[in-house]
């Protein structure tokens, strides 16, 4: 698909590593202001803080996030900034398969699948399971302390941020035809489901 511009809207790669896989997980922010690499540096580096104040604690020590880099998406050469964090998470042990996964749902005022959104964590410890190892869900304590960790997200992106950056959903097609130009929503609340789902591409030899 062609590129297809957000104007004054930043695309975040979060870039990690679990059991020798690549991991990425993708945010939107849509700002007030025309997007200036400073602009895109606070928000790769308050993404990073974030992740490190508030996932890195939760998540196994065999998962590590690399870095962030935020992408201008005005046109197709944008610049972009890059922010090494290189932190592995903090829960010893053996940590679930690497296609488990958390689906957090990034929900707007909006209904319909243009309106929301959705990331897929990975590096799940054991420690997260509700009962025993053939429990397909994720305990209480697990997962207020995932939904605790993005209703904070706020805090670090605007947080004092040159044109208030807002965590958005991007949707760059309708119907299956492509937008001339990506349709953003602010995000107002979060959800985590309970059950953990798989994603198949992050197991050990199939890649990101």
């Amino acid at each position: 698909m062609p590129f297809i511009p957000a104007f004054q809207t930043v695309k975040v790669l979060i870039r990690q590593t679990f059991q020798a896989e690549e991991l990425l997980n993708v945010l939107w922010f849509a700002s007030e202001n025309p997007i200036l690499a400073s602009t895109l540096e606070d928000i790769a580096a308050g993404v990073g803080t974030w992740w490190l104040e508030n996932l890195v604690p939760i998540l196994s020590d065999q998962h590590e996030i690399v870095d962030v880099i935020a992408i201008g998406q005005d046109e197709v050469n944008s610049p972009q900034r890059l922010v090494g964090v290189n932190t592995p998470g903090a829960v010893a042990g053996d940590p679930l398969p690497g296609n488990v996964a958390l689906a957090v749902t990034f929900k707007s005022l909006y209904r319909g699948r243009s309106y929301q959104g959705r990331a897929f964590m990975g590096g799940i410890p054991r420690t997260a399971i509700l009962t025993d190892d053939y429990s397909n869900a994720a305990n209480s304590g697990f997962l207020s302390a995932m939904l605790d960790a993005w209703d904070v997200l706020s805090n670090y992106v605007p947080g004092s941020i040159d044109g208030n950056p807002s965590h958005v959903v991007a949707s760059h097609v309708s119907a299956g035809v492509p937008r001339e130009t990506a349709l953003t929503s602010i995000v107002t609340s979060y959800s985590v489901n309970a059950y953990f789902d798989s994603q198949r591409r992050r197991l050990h030899g199939r890649g990101a």
